[in-house]
């Protein structure tokens, strides 16, 4: 268990995953874009997974009412065969949320490089912010916990898929 909550934390850690299904890629389009939350449902949906699905791609992400603050994303492609169609997934951190980390984490150490130099006049706060980040980010991907096998589980469902032991 806390190996997993550690690579839950790790913004690098990729879970590959891969599907197979009896349905056609559109048929698979279908069956999630059917399961998506509309982009305007900030609160309340009946629907289980926010994100975008074509005939090709998709990534998807558990929908929450509270909003989607670093949730786990399900990236992948359907690919064709003679008995139906190959879901190969990567599972992990949104490429946008893994961004953000990357900017704020080193932004905060040399704001806080600054202040132990003398720049700004509360030293102490720029520490304080940046362990309020960091804790931030902690809690929120601590709250999305088992949303990597929820993922897997839905996509299961929704595509009458079983999981594959195949490298991708």
């Amino acid at each position: 268990m806390r190996t997993e909550a550690l690579q839950h934390l790790n913004p690098l850690h990729v879970r590959h995953v891969v599907l197979t299904t009896r349905l056609s890629p559109i048929e698979c389009a279908e069956r999630v874009k059917a399961d998506l939350a509309p982009w305007w449902s900030f609160f309340v949906s009946d629907r289980q997974l926010s994100g975008r699905a074509g005939e090709e791609r998709l990534a998807v992400r558990r929908f929450r009412g509270s909003g989607q603050r670093l949730p786990s994303e399900a990236r992948g492609r359907f690919v064709p065969g003679g008995d139906g169609t190959r879901l190969e997934l990567s599972i992990g951190w949104r490429r946008i949320d893994v961004a953000g980390v990357a900017i704020a984490l080193p932004g905060a150490l040399v704001a806080i490089a600054l202040a132990e130099a003398g720049q700004p006049a509360q030293p102490w706060l720029l520490g304080f912010v940046m362990l309020l980040v960091i804790a931030v980010v902690v809690i929120n991907r601590l709250v999305t916990m088992g949303d990597d096998e929820f993922l897997v589980q839905r996509l299961v469902t929704l595509l009458e898929a079983r999981e594959s032991s195949e490298p991708n």
